[in-house]
């Protein structure tokens, strides 16, 4: 540290120079302070006294690693990193968890062959020309592995049938699932999906750096059944309750189910019309379920 101070001696300057070298181990968070006292030559003499403070700060040295932070498979080994101005610093000294350094671990770049599927450091500590050394720096390298994802087999469905999509899940990767409608929860390997219409669907996996991989299923409908409709009386006097007609518009359908509360079919069950007695003096209900030949 050098300073220049200037003292006023009626009207001319006295300039001194106060040089201090300073040790590594002299920063503290207090100033140092130093004074200066000037004396005439009158007789009796005067004189007076200025004190300054200089503040000693501590030796930091570089303030971050050059060189990425999250590798993807294939891109690990052979990875480099490295410091702003190395000139500065009469050393350095790398080490690394997580990977191996190639080469030497003091020259101003290292090389490092990094362990896939984890999060590694690399660290750099700097000596000064003076000899102090800097705290210590730290970079974390999120490194990704081989991994191939699966959105399994697909198939022809019925309209609104839960069906499962995927295979079992590959450790360290996160999933999901696009389009994300219609899932039971589309952030799962294997998934439930409700089918609603013929589509792909994508599953992608992500790895702890962020590197992907994606494969498609596509779900295809049957051809969907219109909703139902029935046609016949649903009011009727005494006298008009026997041998009524029903009828659906649900054609063609392979199986006709009807079932009646408060009458009796007499005819027609597993066809599109049946003919029905109904019991009087009260309410009944006929039901009908159609199915294809898909199921």
């Amino acid at each position: 540290k050098t300073t220049v101070f200037v003292l006023e001696t009626f009207g001319s300057n006295t300039l001194g120079t106060f040089c201090w070298n300073t040790g590594c181990n002299q920063d503290r968070p207090q100033p140092y302070t130093f004074s200066v006292v000037a004396t005439d030559d009158g007789c009796p003499p005067k004189s007076d006294i200025s004190a300054f403070n200089i503040q000693v700060m501590p030796y930091n040295g570089p303030d971050s690693i050059l060189g990425p932070d999250s590798l993807c498979f294939g891109n690990h080994l052979g990875v480099q990193y490295s410091i702003q101005n190395p000139q500065k610093y009469s050393s350095l000294f790398w080490s690394v968890t997580g990977g191996n350094i190639v080469g030497s671990a003091s020259d101003s770049i290292v090389t490092i062959d990094w362990n896939t599927n984890s999060v590694g450091t690399v660290t750099l500590a700097a000596v000064s020309w003076k000899g102090c050394t800097a705290p210590p720096i730290s970079k974390n390298v999120a490194v990704g592995f081989n991994f191939q994802v699966n959105a399994g087999v697909g198939g022809i469905y019925c309209k609104r049938d839960t069906v499962q999509v995927g295979t079992p899940p590959i450790s360290g990767l996160t999933y999901s699932w696009s389009p994300d409608t219609d899932f039971v929860d589309a952030q799962q390997a294997v998934a439930q999906h409700i089918v609603n219409q013929p589509q792909w669907l994508t599953v992608t996996g992500i790895d702890v750096a962020g590197c992907q991989d994606t494969s498609r299923v596509f779900i295809d409908t049957y051809p969907p059944i219109p909703d139902l409709s029935v046609t016949g009386p649903d009011t009727l006097c005494f006298g008009d309750h026997l041998d009524v007609s029903y009828e659906t518009d649900a054609l063609p359908a392979i199986n006709y189910d009807w079932v009646i509360n408060g009458g009796a079919i007499l005819t027609g069950n597993g066809t599109s019309v049946v003919q029905v007695d109904w019991t009087p003096g009260g309410r009944g209900l006929l039901q009908l379920t159609v199915g294809d030949t898909f199921g």
